[in-house]
């Protein structure tokens, strides 16, 4: 999507079109069409207009449209607007986001710039939000539904805290949740209290709001029963989008340390530390539902001869194949690359002669596949020890370890069971 998605900007200054013309392609590989005039904008939106457009920035004052008109232009093809201009005054502002723009910047400020792309950054990402607007007002709850589909985020809605948690339960992956406080059934303190005992502040982002006036004492409480933020009603449209997007992009942040902390760098695949991690998990949940568990390792058949020959690029796309493959296979089990060419699987649910056979289609796999690098054909194999013995992960492993060990001795590519 990003490679064919394009941005209309619509500046009559060519300095300040070409810096966003630059942004927008160096920043989000977008492709931008840029107006000068209100006369190019109409044209543009009637004959050359991509209905893939995913949003536009327009200059509030043309030569040919010195009241916004381009504004309203553009809005009614239904493109999520952002106004650049160099005068903000209250009503102007007033005015436009009652319309409904997406938001009003200063173009005068330095960081005016970064913040648009910013903004497009996030309608683009927005749709893929599951969000939750909680309220047993209609009219309120309807508001921030409304100015939520002026970001492209469309939420689901309950009328308390009941029917949220039920909501939760039939959709996990729910990412944003907007709860008023005073709701009968359930307020917005127990359901937020309750939705934490689940749910992390990297996987579900909470905002508490509400209409009764205190002394700050409410958003303390909100925040420490596990609300991510709090806004107090009513709000600015400003306020409310501000907020929105600063705790995603919070979460977002949050989220892609954590993968990058659990992640192997080069091939995806989870690396040592998440591994063990993981792995450990999953070996007590076998145990206490009595399930069987296979552990698997997994090395690369005369890799360093590759590298040698080839050099290390070759290798790197060696391991990145071969993690592909492994991923596929074992898509719905723990893989995990361990360094080096060595390779380490969990399969819970597996006693030894499931195991055995999901390894040897695997490894049937590896042998049919064509391996090459630049036009050099390779041969790729590997040998694989498998453990389905008792005993804690590092136990496991380390039989898994004497297996694999055997099946080099025996002339590798093949798999060994434990003794």
């Amino acid at each position: 999507m990003a490679n064919a998605s394009k941005v209309l900007i619509v500046e009559d200054s060519v300095t300040m079109g070409r810096v966003l013309s630059y942004l927008v392609r160096q920043k989000l590989g977008f492709i931008p069409v840029v107006t000068t005039s209100l006369q190019q904008t109409r044209q543009y939106l009637e004959e050359g207009y991509d209905p893939d457009l995913v949003a536009a920035v327009v200059d509030l004052n043309l030569p040919d449209a010195p009241h916004g008109e381009a504004v309203d232009v553009v809005m009614d093809k239904g493109v999520p607007v952002i106004v650049l201009s160099g005068l903000v005054d209250p009503e102007t502002r007033r005015s436009l986001l009652d319309k409904g723009v997406v938001d009003y910047l200063n173009k005068e400020g330095r960081y005016a710039y970064e913040y648009v792309i910013k903004l497009i950054r996030r309608l683009v990402h927005n749709p893929s939000i599951k969000t939750l607007v909680v309220d047993d007002s209609r009219v309120s709850r309807g508001l921030m539904v409304s100015l939520l589909r002026q970001y492209n985020i469309d939420p689901m809605e309950a009328a308390n805290g009941a029917q949220a948690l039920e909501l939760l339960q039939q959709q996990p992956d729910i990412e944003l949740l907007i709860t008023d406080f005073n709701m009968e059934r359930m307020d917005g303190f127990e359901l937020t209290t309750r939705v934490r005992q689940q749910y992390s502040p990297e996987q579900l982002v909470i905002i508490g709001v509400s209409s009764v006036e205190d002394d700050g004492a409410l958003s303390a409480k909100f925040i420490k029963s596990g609300a991510n933020d709090f806004l107090q009603k009513p709000f600015s449209h400003e306020e409310f989008h501000c907020r929105i997007m600063q705790n995603l992009e919070l979460m977002e942040m949050i989220q892609r340390l954590n993968r990058a902390a659990s992640t192997d760098a080069l091939t995806g695949l989870s690396n040592r530390r998440h591994f063990f991690e993981q792995g450990s998990k999953l070996l007590k949940q076998a145990d206490a539902q009595q399930q069987p568990v296979s552990v698997a390792q997994l090395d690369l058949d005369h890799f360093k001869q590759i590298n040698d020959r080839y050099g290390h690029e070759a290798g790197d796309g060696v391991l990145v194949a071969f993690s592909q493959l492994l991923e596929q296979h074992f898509s719905s089990w723990l893989c995990a690359r361990m360094g080096g060419e060595e390779f380490a699987l969990v399969l819970l649910g597996c006693d030894q002669p499931q195991a055995m056979q999901l390894l040897e289609r695997f490894q049937s796999q590896v042998n049919a596949q064509a391996w090459s690098y630049q036009q050099h054909s390779l041969s790729v194999s590997c040998s694989i020890g498998l453990s389905t013995d008792a005993g804690d992960l590092d136990e496991r492993l380390r039989l898994a370890d004497q297996a694999l060990y055997r099946a080099k001795a025996e002339g590798r590519n093949r798999i060994c069971g434990s003794d």
